[in-house]
C-alpha cells in the first residue's frame, strides 16, 4: 500500500491532475458560498425569541454549526466536482503505467453528474447522520475514517472501474473486493486531515485508487479484465 501512495503523488507532474483540482476547488467554494449566504441569511430572519440578545448567541450557534458542517462535507462536495474533471489524468496515469490497458470506455456526461450527484447526497445523508458522534473525542476520528472507507472506496473505486466495464460489472467486482476498496478509501479519507495534501486529495485518492486496482498481479481490476502480468 505504502508503494502505491508513492505512486499516486507522481500524478501531481500532469497539468491536467492541476486542472481537474482547479475545477473541483473552483466549484466546491461557489457551492459553499451561495449555501452559507442562504443559510446565514435564513437564520438572520428566524425571531426565535423577543430577546434580541438570546436571538443573537442562536444566531452565533447557528452560525458555528454552518461552519463545522461545511468543514466536514468540503470532502463530499470536492470529490464529486474532481470526479468530473479526472478523466485525463486517469487516462495519463494508465497511459504511463499500464499501457496494456484497454482503451476506456465512453461514459456519457450525463452519466457521470447523475453518479456524483447520487454518490455526494448519500455522502452528505451519511455525514449528517453520524454528526453527534464528531462531538466526542478520539471517537469522532474512528467513526470519520470508517464512513471514509465506506463511502470514498466505492466513489474512487467506481470512478476508476467505469472506465474499462459497465456499472453493474464494477458493482460486482466491488462485492468481492470489499475490504481492500474499504481500506483504500479510508486512507483516502485520511488524506483529507493533512493540511495542504488535503487541497490535492480528490486527485491522489483517484491515482491511490487506480494504483491499487492496477499495479499488482492480484490486483481486483488486473485480475477481472485478464491483463496481462
Amino acid at each position: 500500500m505504502l508503494d502505491d501512495i508513492f505512486h499516486a503523488f507522481k500524478v501531481l507532474r500532469y497539468p491536467s491532475a492541476w486542472g481537474a483540482v482547479l475545477g473541483g476547488v473552483f466549484f466546491t467554494i461557489m457551492i459553499f458560498a451561495a449555501l452559507a449566504y442562504g443559510s446565514w441569511h435564513a437564520i438572520s430572519l428566524i425571531d426565535l425569541t423577543s430577546n434580541a440578545w438570546l436571538n443573537t448567541i442562536f444566531e452565533g450557534i447557528g452560525s458555528i454549526l454552518i461552519l463545522m458542517l461545511g468543514w466536514l462535507c468540503w470532502p463530499a462536495f470536492i470529490s464529486a466536482f474532481v470526479s468530473l474533471f479526472s478523466d485525463s489524468a486517469l487516462e495519463k496515469i494508465e497511459r504511463d503505467n499500464y499501457p496494456f490497458l484497454p482503451l476506456a470506455r465512453s461514459t456519457p456526461l450525463s452519466n457521470q453528474i447523475a453518479y456524483a450527484c447520487n454518490t455526494l447526497m448519500r455522502s452528505l445523508f451519511y455525514t449528517v447522520l453520524v454528526l453527534p458522534f464528531y462531538f466526542i473525542p478520539a471517537l469522532n476520528l474512528v467513526v470519520y475514517l470508517v464512513l471514509s472507507g465506506l463511502l470514498f472506496g466505492k466513489e474512487y473505486y467506481i470512478a476508476v472501474a467505469i472506465r474499462h466495464m459497465t456499472l453493474h460489472d464494477a458493482e460486482s467486482v466491488y462485492k468481492k473486493n470489499k475490504l481492500s476498496i474499504f481500506l483504500t478509501g479510508m486512507v483516502i479519507g485520511a488524506m483529507f486531515l493533512i493540511p495542504i495534501i488535503n487541497i490535492f486529495a480528490p486527485i491522489l485518492g483517484v491515482s491511490f485508487m487506480a494504483h491499487r486496482l492496477y499495479r499488482k498481479n492480484s490486483s481486483p481490476l488486473r485480475q477481472t479484465l485478464a491483463l496481462p502480468p
